[in-house]
């Protein structure tokens, strides 16, 4: 679970219904939470990529950008967490992608 109340005020202020397909704000969240919850959003939003459920974004009917933040890492203790982990996840996973690892946001594409 979320390790705090601010930490879950934090994540659930900056995530909504609304954004749960496009995109995802991992600010308030542990690695482990961060890996688990992105690894979940990716999944289902494919599937629903797949059925029809989500509408792909681009234009092209065809592929979906979801986006990550981790943020740049600048409030870590000693260095940057989140950004590296999410960045391993994803290469590990072949998820095609980019990443902005100055800022701590990355763009991945997902296909119909």
């Amino acid at each position: 679970m979320i390790r705090s109340k601010t930490s879950e005020y934090v994540f659930n202020s900056r995530n909504s219904e609304k954004s749960v397909c496009w995109m995802i704000d991992l600010h308030g969240l542990t690695k482990v939470e961060a890996l688990r919850v992105t690894k979940a959003r990716l999944s289902s939003a494919q599937d629903g990529i797949r059925s029809g459920s989500i509408n792909p974004n681009s234009g092209n009917n065809r592929d979906h950008i979801f986006k990550i933040i981790t943020g740049a890492g600048k409030h870590s203790a000693k260095k940057a967490v989140l950004k590296p982990a999410i960045d391993r996840m994803l290469k590990d996973n072949d998820y095609e992608h980019y990443a902005d690892l100055n800022n701590g946001v990355f763009l991945v594409r997902l296909r119909k």
